[in-house]
């Protein structure tokens, strides 16, 4: 099944509500960065580390792909 993760009043990912629903029944979690309010997520990093160590994968939206390269190097994030 398909879960959302609420936003934060900034309008990025609550990474606490995240990392509380992350366990072995994860298989990957997609984020699209920049969001659809045109912010880049400030915690990739950090979101992309806690769904790996549960076990899962990051499925990073293509349409949005080239507006992080040159912020981020896409490898660091596994």
């Amino acid at each position: 099944t398909v879960e959302d993760i609420p936003a934060t009043p900034d309008g990025r990912v609550d990474t606490a509500a995240l990392e509380a629903r992350l366990g072995p029944d994860v298989a990957a979690v997609m984020i699209t960065n920049p969001n659809t309010c045109g912010l880049f997520e400030r915690d990739l990093k950090r979101i992309s580390d806690a769904v790996h160590a549960a076990g899962g994968y990051v499925y990073c939206d293509g349409a949005n792909f080239n507006a992080i390269v040159g912020k981020v190097r896409p490898g660091d994030l596994g």
